[in-house]
C-alpha cells in the first residue's frame, strides 16, 4: 500500500551519515524527507549558535575554559580533563534528562575523581549547549541532547519517521523518536559497531511488533555463509541465520588486482597505509572520506618527532610535550589512533610531504579502479567486488601459535564489511 494512501503524507527516513542521504533520497523520491539526526538538530540550533564554530571538544579546550592548570586537583590536570569529557559524553548519548553516578565511566576508580568530574561536566555541558554566550566549539552530541532536552522541536511535524541503521542509535535517538508520531526501526544486531558513541544493543531496547528479515538480494549463499561463520564465533551468536537469494552468482575468493574492487579497513591508518603503497606503484586509487582531520594529527605527529611543540596545533597533541613524551605515551596505549599514527609518523619518517599530498586528496583518482574506506564508511553502501583487508585488532589471549581470537565488535564490523558485497568477496583477516 502506497504511504499515502495510508493517511502519511510527510514522510523522514533518517540515516547515519551524509553518504547515505544521496542514495536514500534517490530511492524514496518525493515520497519521503532524508535527513540525519543531527541534521535535525542542527536545523533548530543554528540560530543559537551565531558566532560559534561546531566541532570536537578536546581537553586542551577544557584545561583552558577552567583554568585547571591552576586549580589543586585529585589527579593530573589532562587526566581529569579527559575524565570530564568521557563523563559530558556519556551524558549526552544517554536518555537521562539529569547528570548522574551513571555517566562516570567504570575507568574512573577514584570517587572523589569521579563526582568532581561529573560537578565539571554539569557546567561544561551548560557552557557548550547552544545559546550560551561562550566562544566554545558546539561538539554534535551536545546540540543534539540539547535538542532532546527542549522536545526535539520539528520532529513531530511528520507523521511517519524510518530510522535506518536503528543497531547503532545511542538512547538518546531513541528517546528522540519518543516524541515521533510513529516510528519504524530497521536494523541488524550484527552491524552494531558503534559503541564509541554509546549504542549498546539498541534494536533490544525497541518496543513494538518485529518482522525478521533474513534474505538478501545482494548477493548468493556462498557470501551468506561467511557471514553467518563471522557472527558464529560472538559471544553470543543471533539465533537466526542470514540467507543469500539462491541462484545469485556471488562468491568467496581471491579477487585479482586488475578488476575494480573496493578495499574496507578497520582502521584509517590502515587505508593510508594501503593508499601510500598503491601510490608508490602508480595504481589507480582514491580514498573516501574527509581525512582533513587525520591529517592535521598527521602533521602535529611529525611536528613531535622533529620536538616542534610549537607546530603540533592539533589540539589531541595538546598534552604532549615532545617526541619522547609521544613515544612513551604510544608505547602505552599501542592500539589508539595517536600510537597508529605514531607508528605510521616513523614507518615514513622522510615522507612527510607525500602523507600530506596524500590526505588533502590531490593524489586520488576522480575514476579509480581501487576505492579505499573504512567499514564504518562502508556501512549501508554496496560494492560489486571488496576485499576484507588485515588490520583488525584481536583480543583475548593467544593459544600457542594461533592468533588471539576476535571480539565481538571486530566480528560485527567484519561482518558488516563482508555483506557489502555484490559479486566477490575476499577476506585476508584470520577467524
Amino acid at each position: 500500500m502506497d504511504c499515502r494512501e495510508a493517511g502519511a503524507t510527510r514522510l523522514l527516513v533518517l540515516a547515519f551519515s551524509k553518504t547515505l542521504i544521496e542514495s536514500l533520497q534517490t530511492t524514496f523520491g518525493d515520497v519521503a524527507a532524508v535527513r540525519t539526526f543531527n541534521s535535525l538538530a542542527f536545523e533548530w540550533a543554528r540560530t543559537l549558535i551565531i558566532g560559534r564554530s561546531v566541532g570536537q571538544v578536546y581537553p586542551s579546550h577544557v584545561i583552558e575554559a577552567f583554568d585547571l592548570s591552576r586549580k589543586k586537583l585529585p589527579i593530573e590536570v589532562m587526566s581529569f580533563a579527559k575524565v570530564t569529557i568521557a563523563i559530558l559524553m556519556n551524558y549526552c548519548h544517554s536518555s537521562n534528562r539529569e547528570f548522574g553516578k551513571q555517566h562516570i565511566p567504570g575507568w574512573v576508580r577514584d570517587p572523589v575523581v569521579g563526582e568532581l568530574g561529573a560537578k565539571y561536566a554539569v557546567v561544561l555541558f551548560n557552557a557548550l549547549r547552544p545559546g550560551s554566550k561562550t566562544k566554545l566549539h558546539v561538539p554534535h552530541e551536545v546540540y543534539v541532547k540539547a535538542w532532546q532536552l527542549d522536545g526535539c522541536p520539528g520532529l513531530s511535524t511528520f507523521d511517519q519517521v524510518y530510522m535506518d541503521e536503528a543497531n547503532d542509535a545511542t538512547d538518546v535517538m531513541l528517546s528522540c523518536l519518543a516524541f515521533a508520531r510513529r516510528a519504524c526501526y530497521v536494523g541488524d544486531a550484527g552491524q552494531q559497531i558503534s559503541s564509541f558513541r554509546g549504542s549498546k544493543d539498541a534494536m533490544l531496547k525497541v518496543p513494538g511488533k518485529q518482522y525478521p528479515l533474513t534474505l538478501s538480494f545482494r548477493f548468493g549463499p556462498q557470501i551468506a555463509s561467511l557471514a553467518n561463520q563471522i557472527l558464529s564465533k560472538k559471544t553470543t551468536p543471533p539465533s537466526i541465520c542470514l540467507r543469500g537469494m539462491a541462484g545469485k552468482p556471488s562468491r568467496v575468493g581471491p579477487i585479482s588486482a586488475k578488476e575494480q574492487h573496493t578495499r574496507l579497513f578497520r582502521t584509517n591508518v590502515g587505508v593510508i597505509r594501503d593508499a601510500m603503497a598503491l601510490s608508490d606503484m602508480g595504481e589507480s586509487y582514491a580514498i573516501t572520506g574527509d581525512m582533513a582531520d587525520l591529517r592535521d594529527k598527521i602533521l602535529s605527529t611529525y611536528a613531535l618527532l622533529r620536538n616542534a611543540k610549537n607546530e603540533a596545533r592539533h589540539p589531541a597533541y595538546a598534552f604532549f610535550k615532545n617526541h619522547e613524551d609521544l613515544a612513551e605515551w604510544s608505547h602505552a596505549h599501542p592500539t589508539t589512533e595517536a600510537a597508529l599514527l605514531y607508528s605510521l609518523a616513523r614507518d615514513y619518517s622522510r615522507r612527510e610531504s607525500d602523507l600530506n599530498r596524500l590526505l588533502t586528496g590531490r593524489a586520488r583518482d576522480t575514476n579509480p579502479k581501487i576505492q579505499l574506506m573504512t567499514c564504518v564508511r562502508a556501512k549501508g553502501r554496496e560494492f560489486n567486488n571488496v576485499v576484507i583487508r588485515d588490520d583488525f585488532q584481536y583480543s583475548g589471549p593467544s593459544r600457542g601459535a594461533s592468533p588471539p581470537p576476535i571480539g565481538d565488535e571486530e566480528l560485527n564490523t567484519l561482518y558488516v564489511g563482508v555483506t557489502r558485497a555484490r559479486l566477490a568477496v575476499e577476506m585476508q583477516p584470520t577467524i
